[in-house]
């Protein structure tokens, strides 16, 4: 292990402390010096480092912030898995998550579509997504694509729930 990769990871440990102590402008600070120690010393960070940032950040509400390093770390993972892999599909939603934020709808849209055609079909994952999905159209105008969405969902959660369960009455009340 390099000097660099020993440092960040102990800034990377100082980031999940102080996440799980409440202190999320702490956690920010140290994964914002672990993200410019490597990006110096490697010429880019690591994805997972850029995920949790842009988590983090998404959550304080630094949108542009977030965007910009869950967009690095989508780039970076799909230059190291290749464009259709299955692992991309957490930081997809994560990145969509943001744009809506943004009124960035469009590209939100083709993540979230992007993730649906790559995420596990039975994991739970997708009816999240799909919701997700539902939410983005209905705010672009696009009420049928929606519909059609919400009618996947509703196919899905009533085939692992029951159609009497009641998330499924709340996607019935949405069509």
């Amino acid at each position: 292990m390099s000097e660099t990769d020993g440092r960040s990871a102990q800034l990377i440990e100082l980031a999940r402390l102080a996440a799980a102590r409440g202190d999320g402008a702490a956690a920010m600070a140290s994964l914002r010096q672990a993200v410019a120690l490597e990006e110096e010393d490697f010429g880019g960070s690591r994805p997972e480092v850029l995920v949790a940032l842009g988590t983090l950040e998404a959550e304080s509400g630094a949108l542009a912030a977030a965007s910009g390093h869950l967009r690095g770390a989508l780039d970076r993972q799909s230059a190291q898995l290749g464009e259709d892999s299955p692992a991309l599909a957490d930081t997809m939603i994560r990145l969509a998550a943001v744009g809506p934020a943004l009124e960035v709808l469009e590209t939100a849209e083709e993540l979230l579509r992007r993730a649906a055609r790559i995420v596990d079909p039975a994991g739970p994952a997708l009816p999240a997504l799909l919701n997700d999905l539902a939410r983005v159209l209905v705010r672009r105008g696009d009420n049928a694509g929606a519909e059609s969405v919400l009618v996947r969902l509703h196919e899905i959660k009533a085939a692992h729930v029951g159609s009497a369960h009641p998330e499924v009455a709340t996607i019935v009340a949405a069509l």
